[in-house]
């Protein structure tokens, strides 16, 4: 078989050593590279997927060419999906610039991104839908069961009632509006990462965001820069009482999620090294957890 490298020289019909890559620390079920195509100095980025098919991943390029055209500023694909080594991959520009830092204040502009990214219309074919239930958190528990705090965890889902999720607005989310998931250049800020995209709760994106953008480094919640999180969304889109009322709940069952679903990559799976997850943006299990706690004790 072929190096990836060989692959990618083909490709673009390269001279042997004119491809340069290196694996770039962020994914989990995929593998993402820095490309520079020496002869055409051109830098790009790929996407190899684990798990998806070409069915998956032409999908995904459909929904980020919608997102092209309503203007969202997102990297262009410039190849894919294509097969490489017996994988299914997406090249894509390569944007300079620098990732967002979570101490400081992007509100008007995240919130902004976020309001006309659930306004974005697209086709049926290509939205996957997701409901959280009682029995899918089960789920995602007992496949964590060995966490050394899934009591804890278990004693404050049991205390949360989810039957506000019936009443709340759904939508096309990105589902993961974190700081690694921006880049900031001259010319604004660029969205990544799309894989996550789905037809479910609109409070999702904003509750998720929260983790990210509204915690400072020990851990604490800052309550002020989430309440102006929700009055600036509200200013785009208009948000319901449940969802305000709902919005600490949501957040808890978010972070829940995020806990179990990393801790079973990292320890269940041994896919994923905790570093991965240690890096600058402290997205831990461990790190997640205080944070439910710091919420549940407020």
């Amino acid at each position: 078989m072929k190096s990836l490298k060989n692959c990618i020289e083909d490709y673009f019909e390269q001279d042997l050593n004119s491809v340069t890559i290196k694996k770039i620390p962020y994914g989990v079920d995929n593998d993402v590279y820095y490309v520079y195509l020496v002869n055409m100095n051109t830098s790009l980025v790929l996407k190899l997927y684990t798990k998806k098919t070409i069915k998956d991943v032409r999908r995904l390029c459909s929904i980020q060419n919608n997102l092209i055209a309503s203007n969202i500023l997102i990297p262009n694909i410039v190849a894919g999906p294509i097969r490489l080594n017996n994988r299914i991959g997406v090249f894509y520009d390569y944007v300079r610039g620098n990732h967002l830092n979570p101490l400081d204040d992007h509100t008007k502009a995240i919130t902004r991104i976020m309001a006309h990214y659930h306004r974005v219309p697209q086709k049926d074919g290509d939205i996957l839908t997701e409901i959280y239930s009682k029995n899918l958190f089960r789920k995602w528990i007992n496949a964590s069961r060995n966490f050394e705090h899934i009591d804890k965890i278990k004693l404050i889902f049991n205390n949360i009632d989810i039957s506000y999720l019936d009443s709340l607005v759904k939508c096309f989310i990105h589902g993961d509006f974190s700081c690694s998931n921006f880049i900031l250049n001259n010319e604004g800020y660029y969205l990544l990462d799309h894989d996550h995209s789905r037809l479910t709760y609109r409070l999702t994106d904003i509750a998720r965001s929260q983790i990210f953008f509204s915690f400072t480094n020990n851990k604490t919640f800052n309550s002020i820069k989430s309440h102006r999180f929700l009055i600036e969304y509200n200013k785009y889109n208009k948000l319901t009482d449940v969802e305000y009322k709902s919005f600490i709940k949501h957040l808890q069952l978010e972070l829940i999620k995020m806990i179990l679903q990393t801790y079973y990559y990292v320890r269940v799976l041994n896919k994923v090294p905790n570093s991965c997850f240690q890096n600058k943006f402290n997205q831990s299990y461990q790190s997640l957890f205080k944070k439910l706690i710091t919420i549940s004790n407020k």
